[in-house]
């Protein structure tokens, strides 16, 4: 876990963090959330959120995403303007925010590795912008996690079947080639995914070279690196690296799989064998 602390922390964390949200009103700091879908980044979009002095949005340039529908910015000017100016969009975000909520004078958005390159090359070189990275270490949950999506086509809590591409959580075409599964027949009481070990294998390493890269570009720069797996258990660290008030943060998304890799893939027996001749965990 790479941090940096910013800042010095109240005594009294409730007033201390009402009054630098006084003081930081006309100086907004800026910070990001850098992860690939299925990573539990929308729960730690929650997370942030709940907190008196962070505004943490969803998917800002994910055209299908919730966080625009909230902000009012799905119309075909406001995506002409994110898709051609990301940064003036961005910039007009952050102005609506601050004006809408002026007592939570950090703001932050989750953007996707896949995302516009754009952003990344912006949030990479401005050190204004205080980076988190979100990363899942097991990632054959993320990858059966995105095929029961695919299949459920339920992408986040309270996303019926048919209504995926409205989810704040989207995917990139190779990444759900790689899921071996069209959708499910809407009868299917529990779906489960096929365990491919080619398709796994080529998922595993388009994630880890993702990632690879973004360790790469930030290079010497202090930033925030922070396993889904361990979400929980690092309020303290996340929030002293932000700057902010050591405060109780709480998210309602409830999981949406179970943890068992048996109730989650058909052809269980064929992945543990894979498991076992590859030292994999087979639970």
């Amino acid at each position: 876990m790479s941090l940096e602390t910013v800042g010095s922390q109240a005594s009294d964390p409730a007033a201390g963090a009402a009054a630098s949200a006084a003081a930081d009103r006309s100086n907004p700091k800026k910070f990001v959330v850098l992860a690939t879908p299925r990573s539990g980044s929308s729960h730690l979009v929650d997370l942030l959120d709940s907190h008196p002095q962070l505004s943490c949005l969803g998917e800002l340039f994910n055209p299908h995403g919730a966080a625009l529908r909230k902000l009012g910015l799905r119309n075909k000017n406001d995506m002409r303007q994110a898709g051609e100016k990301p940064l003036e969009f961005l910039n007009r975000v952050m102005a609506q925010q601050q004006e809408s909520d002026p007592y939570k004078p950090y703001f932050g958005f989750k953007l996707m590795l896949h995302h516009d390159p754009r952003l990344i090359d912006h949030i990479l070189e401005e050190p204004s912008w205080q980076v988190i990275v979100l990363e899942r270490q097991n990632l054959l949950a993320q990858w059966t996690s995105a095929g029961l999506a695919k299949k459920t086509g339920r992408w986040g809590p309270g996303k019926k079947s048919g209504e995926s591409k409205k989810a704040d959580e989207d995917e990139e075409d190779d990444d759900l080639d790689d899921l071996g599964e069209e959708k499910a027949p809407e009868k299917e009481a529990s779906p489960k995914v096929v365990f491919n070990a080619e398709k796994y294998e080529q998922y595993c390493f388009r994630m880890h070279a993702r990632y690879a890269s973004i360790y790469n570009r930030l290079g010497e720069r202090p930033y925030f690196k922070l396993f889904s797996e361990e979400i929980d258990a690092s309020h303290p660290a996340l929030l002293e690296f932000l700057g902010v008030a050591p405060v109780e943060m709480q998210s309602t998304r409830p999981r949406q799989n179970s943890s068992s890799m048996r109730d989650r893939i058909k052809n269980y027996e064929s992945y543990v064998r894979y498991a076992k001749k590859n030292s994999l965990p087979v639970t």
